[in-house]
């Protein structure tokens, strides 16, 4: 679950978690340390309105907070900072660019070494559905790893990461 909370004039909060299952077919399964709550502080906003230039910015502050297990061996920090540009390309197509740096929350504990840069380079477009009330949103990242992880993860590409989302009313007011 999680929840957003909008300060106003850009600033949100959100509180976000990850529970472990308990079970799985009647039978107990152990889930050690799995549970994890993420504490983000955002500031978004944008420059050059209207231009083919606007920029989209936010500057993001990440905790990690693993309840089940000492801070200074697995809670870790996040610092990031996102670009987009919604008008620059054709047709709708949005590029992007994240920056983040991770760091332990705790710097003398099992985590200190797994800190470092990640680079995020991506693309997004909206796809009006003429079914839903909202459209969707598709996006691809590619992700280079640049250091978190410590000595184990080598500086490279990572990963690819594929997106599709929308949202939609669930009544009371409330969007899912």
């Amino acid at each position: 679950p999680s929840v957003n909370f909008d300060l106003g004039s850009g600033l949100s909060f959100n509180v976000w978690s990850s529970q472990p299952a308990s079970s799985r077919g009647g039978a107990s399964v152990s889930n050690v340390n799995a549970e994890e709550w993420r504490y983000t502080l955002t500031y978004a906003n944008s420059l050059w309105d209207g231009e083919t230039y606007a920029t989209n910015y936010a500057v993001s502050w990440m905790y990690y907070d693993f309840p089940d297990m000492a801070s200074n061996d697995a809670d870790m920090q996040e610092f990031n900072v996102a670009f987009a540009w919604p008008d620059i390309c054709p047709m709708g197509v949005v590029p992007g660019y994240t920056y983040i740096y991770m760091w332990s929350a705790e710097g003398d504990g099992l985590a200190a070494p797994t800190g470092g840069p990640i680079h995020v380079f991506s693309l997004g477009y909206d796809l009006a559905v003429a079914e839903l009330p909202n459209p969707l949103s598709l996006g691809v990242a590619t992700i280079y790893n640049d250091g978190t992880g410590g000595d184990t993860v080598e500086h490279d590409w990572s990963h690819i990461l594929w997106s599709i989302k929308t949202s939609f009313d669930c009544g009371a007011g409330m969007l899912s």
